[in-house]
């Protein structure tokens, strides 16, 4: 029996003291959020939206409230809560708003490379999550993902080495360091046949 497919998985955006405080929305801030989510009509357990796919009239609708956004902050976190629940292609409009808005940073560009790859573009994916270790040299979880992302999805087993090296290198006591560990010797194992 295979062993399910390990997700990708978030920055750190929402997490600690300064990101609990901006979790506290104003009640128009958490109104506009949820007004987007039914405008774009998701519902638990509606298929994924192609990052390619043609936008629908709502998805315009919505891309122009996030157009009208002037506060990152508040994008994030209208973002966050999409991302959460898993409205992936809500979440990446408004992680790329936030940016456009000058909030860049590697929790973001990680938040945004998972949007991309739940959405089928492993490639942009993959992109994203470099430009996070870019912006933060010391970032774990834009390496692990990026090595689960070359591994599993691009079939790129030496990038997929490299990533998780430079992971452990950033973070060799992570609790996911002993995950890495082990695909190392799964890669190495496979050349080694």
């Amino acid at each position: 029996m295979s062993q399910p497919e390990p997700k990708s998985e978030r920055g750190s955006a929402a997490s600690g003291p300064a990101a609990r405080r901006r979790l506290v929305m104003p009640a128009w801030q958490a109104v506009i959020a949820v007004a987007i989510a039914f405008a774009l009509g998701h519902v638990s357990g509606q298929k994924k939206t192609p990052a390619s796919a043609p936008m629908t009239p709502m998805q315009a609708q919505v891309t122009q409230g996030l157009a009208q956004m002037t506060d990152p902050e508040e994008a994030v976190m209208v973002a966050n809560a999409h991302f959460d629940q898993g409205k992936h292609d809500i979440a990446l409009q408004a992680y790329e708003r936030a940016i456009q808005l000058g909030l860049d940073t590697a929790d973001i560009r990680t938040d945004l490379g998972v949007c991309y790859r739940e959405l089928g573009d492993p490639k942009r994916a993959v992109e994203e999550f470099r430009k996070a270790a870019e912006l933060d040299p010391k970032h774990p979880q834009s390496r692990y993902n990026l090595g689960l992302v070359l591994s599993q999805d691009l079939g790129d087993k030496a990038g997929a080495d490299a990533a998780w090296r430079e992971f452990l290198r950033v973070a060799p006591n992570d609790p996911k360091a002993k995950e890495v560990r082990e695909e190392l010797g799964k890669l190495k194992a496979s050349s080694a046949r």
